[in-house]
This record gives C-alpha cells, structure tokens and sequence, in this order.
C-alpha cells in the first residue's frame, strides 16, 4: 500500500473524444498502478465534487453560471479549446473536489494525489487551454478559508506557463506562485508569476533539474509554505506534442523526486495535480504520470529512515518540545494542573513504539480546568507567552504577531471542544515523559480523538492504533457511540 491516498473518480474523464488532451489518461493511470501493484485498491479515495461556494471562491458568478448553463459564447469557446458538455462540467467540478481533498490529505499525511486537475490556464472569469476551473487555485482558497493554512506555493513544472493562477494570485502575498516552462510556448500572454523561469527550447536533464533546484529551494526556504500545490505536467517530455523540452522519462522522475525531496525538508505539505501531458504514445504519459506516484512513495520511504537525522525535522520537532516544556513549566511553577493533548501527544505515544509512525503537528493543544485561567494567564505572560483570542480559541505565543499554527491552544476540561463533539473533554492524571512534558493518557487521547469527525482526528487514531496503543481493555471501556466510532474509522482508509 502507498503512504498516502490517491484521489481518483471516474467522472474525470472529460469526453472530449478525438482530441490531442488524452483525458482518458486518468482511467488508465489508474488502471496501471492497480495492475502493476504500486497501488492497491484501499489506496483510492474517491471525491465530492467541488461545490458553486468553493468555485466562487476564484471564479465570478457570472463565468459559473454560464459555464453550467452552457451559455458560453464563441469567443469563449475557443479559448477553452475544447468541445462544451454537461460531461465536460461536470468532470472539472469533480477534479476540483479532487484538489480540495487532495490538499486536506496532504495536511494530515504528508502527501495528497489528485489523478487529475492541475488547470493552471483557467482566469478567475474565462477559462483557456483545455482548463474551465483552475482546481489548484480553489483548493488553496478553501483551505485558507477555513484557517488551515495561511500560505501555499505552487511549484508548476508543466511546459506550458501557469498564466491562469499567475493572473489570479498576482496581487496576493500569501501565494507564492513558481512557474518553469518552455518560453517558446502556449500561452502567448503570461502574466508574471512570483517567480517565472523562461527556458529556451530544446532544454534537457541536467539544465532543467538545476534550474528547477535552485528556483525551488529558494522558494521554500524564503517563503515557508504550510502547503505546496505541485503541478506535474507530463509534457516537458521530449515526444510530447504540444512541447518543446528535451527531457527523458528519468529526468521527469528525478524532477518529481527533487521536489518532493525539497518540500519535504523544509516541512511543507504536498498536494500534486497532474496537468498536462500530450506524448504521441499515449502510454509514455501514463508511465511519466505513474512515476510521479512512485517518487512520492521513494520520497516518503527514504525520509522515514532518516527521520531522526534530518536536521530540519529535529529543529521543528525541539520548537514544538521547548514550546511545550516552556508554557507546562509556568503553569507547574503556579501549580495549575495541565497535561498536553492533541497531536504532539499522540505523536509522543507513538514514536515510543515506532519513531516511523510518529506525524509531527504543527501547534501544542494543552488541557486545563477553566477556572484556573486567570491565574495561569498571569502565569505565562511572567513567562514570556503573549496571548489572543482567536476564533480557534484562546492561543498563547512567544513570536512578536501570534500565529496559529505556532502556538499553546487552550482546551478546557470537562467542556466540549466544539458543540458538535459527542463528548467532553477527560482529564485523567498525566504520564510525564522523558522530554519533561505532561501528555494525556492513551485512553484520553483516543476519546478525546473518537468524539470528533475532523479528518486529522481520524488520522491520530489510525496512527495509534497502527501500533497497537488501542489496546482491548481501552476499547471496551468506550460507550457505546465512540466503541461505533472506533469501527467505522478502523473500516475506512
């Protein structure tokens, strides 16, 4: 099985029929790592389809309401370069699904794979280029919409130049926009990206790998992304049609490796649209497209064995510590009662058992009775922490302008964390651990877990129980409703 889930439905195929976009690519993509057991069944996930509010995110009213009612006039249509359907809409609804879900993925795995989207050329009120919905730019709108993120980079390695989400994010400082294409290339207008690298034609392996490399490392060392959307564009290749690069089907895998290996390092999450791809062999993009896949797999592979040695995961992961022992030091020394939850908790459960297991969290949730607030307000602030009040809740921070996803989350025992949760939240006596912190007991953290429906809550316990931290006796002391809770997760993916 793969380390992280494919998204895939196949209503992506456009129908288009004779055309030079293979649409039907996504089914044979599939097809191919089924087949050639790269994937395995349990490893698709199948996606809603984005909704009118998520398109309106980007796109105007009026360009979705003429797309869907089929009203598009000639000029239009031509631009979008295709043959109009109710099929066609509906696909790029789905696809679109597909990035959004591909991107939630990538929060709480590492690596989320859309088998689709990557519509770089749609413009928030037209689309061109065989794209009517720039996919990768609502994905982004609707992840920050909701707060989990706060900036994306999108890394675009398709021969032909992003213009749609350049023209988009033109003005925005929480997208960094990379573009690496042939210049020589549709589209003939490109709106400047953030950073847009114009190559000659004719451009090979090793040229296009180093100038990938240093535009890359730059970015995510000078931008610092919660999230990469990554374009992989088949058609860089050197039989591609609509292309006039020179690389090999190796040095497109190495090129997808090199990204992941990079964003990985510096802590980003991946979302990977696949974009374009137009080989006169139809298979050559497949198998450029699979690659894609298996390089991810390489990249998650080879960084679980050097996890403890990756320079950058051992900084995030001593912040996160020092963090926790800092604000749990104040609270002890005013002798309030607290213990850490959350992900940092579940993390520290698991990497007792299996280091490999272990998914590090971006923040530190700490567990109090409310009534000691005031007092462990005054306690933190002698300490440093500054505090606000988010809609998240209340945040303690030791940075100059408070960030969520670097901070303590108060959680207050006894009290629903939100009032759809099923259940309160326990407050058992703490394990102390061999970094100093207070964390939760295993049973605790896996009701506390069990009582929400959020995606990364499902995933802490999938990750506790891959190592056998469930254990029978904490299962039968569930009530009923989170005991169902607990089969319904062991029963999905």
């Amino acid at each position: 099985m793969l380390p992280f889930k494919l998204i895939y439905d196949d209503g992506y195929d456009l129908n288009l029929g004779p055309h030079v976009f293979p649409s039907h690519k996504f089914t044979m993509i599939r097809d191919r790592l089924l087949a050639d057991g790269t994937a395995h069944p349990h490893d698709l996930l199948m996606p809603d389809p984005a909704t009118d509010e998520d398109m309106l995110l980007v796109h105007t009213r009026d360009w979705i309401t003429r797309l869907k009612a089929g009203t598009l006039d000639y000029l239009q249509l031509h631009a979008l370069e295709i043959p109009y359907s109710r099929q066609m809409v509906e696909a790029f609804y789905l696809a679109t699904g597909g990035s959004i879900l591909a991107a939630r993925r990538a929060l709480t795995d590492g690596i989320g794979f859309n088998i689709g989207g990557g519509f770089h050329h749609a413009y928030s009120d037209h689309g061109e280029g065989f794209c009517a919905i720039n996919d990768v730019a609502v994905a982004i709108r609707r992840l920050q919409s909701e707060k989990l993120i706060e900036r994306a980079l999108i890394i675009d390695v398709d021969v032909h130049h992003g213009n749609g989400t350049a023209a988009i994010f033109a003005a925005d400082p929480t997208v960094f926009t990379l573009s690496i294409h042939q210049y020589d290339n549709y589209p003939s207008h490109k709106p400047p990206s953030t950073l847009d690298i114009h190559l000659p034609n004719d451009v090979g392996d090793s040229d296009y790998l180093a100038r990938l490399s240093e535009a890359a490392s730059k970015a995510l060392a000078d931008f610092q992304p919660q999230l990469v959307m990554y374009i992989a564009g088949a058609d860089p290749y050197r039989e591609d049609q609509l292309g006039g690069l020179n690389l090999t089907i190796e040095g497109l895998k190495q090129r997808d490796r090199l990204v992941f290996d990079l964003a990985r390092a510096h802590n980003a999450a991946i979302a990977i649209t696949l974009a374009g791809g137009y080989a006169h062999n139809v298979e050559d993009t497949v198998t450029i497209h699979c690659n894609t896949v298996r390089a991810a797999a390489e990249s998650v592979h080879q960084s679980r064995t050097i996890t403890l040695g990756n320079a950058n995961f051992e900084s995030k992961l001593r912040r996160l510590f020092d963090l926790a022992r800092a604000f749990g030091s104040a609270l002890e020394h005013a002798a309030i009662p607290y213990r850490v939850v959350g992900g940092v908790a579940v993390f520290l459960h698991v990497d007792t058992i299996d280091p490999m297991a272990a998914r590090l969290t971006p923040d530190v949730d700490i567990c109090v009775d409310r009534k000691h607030f005031d007092a462990l307000r005054s306690a933190a602030e002698r300490s440093g922490f500054k505090h606000a009040r988010e809609t998240q809740g209340d945040i303690f921070f030791l940075s100059v302008s408070p960030s969520v996803r670097s901070a303590v989350h108060l959680i207050f025992a006894g009290e629903k964390v939100r009032p759809e949760y099923l259940e309160p939240v326990p407050f058992s006596e703490p394990i102390r651990t061999t970094e100093g912190i207070l964390i939760a007991p295993v049973a605790d953290l896996v009701r506390m877990k069990l009582t929400s429906f959020r995606l990364k809550d499902k995933v802490h316990i999938q990750d506790m129980d891959s190592v056998g931290l469930i254990t029978p006796e904490i299962e039968l002391d569930l009530p009923q409703p989170l005991r169902d809770r607990l089969t319904e997760v062991r029963a999905t993916e």
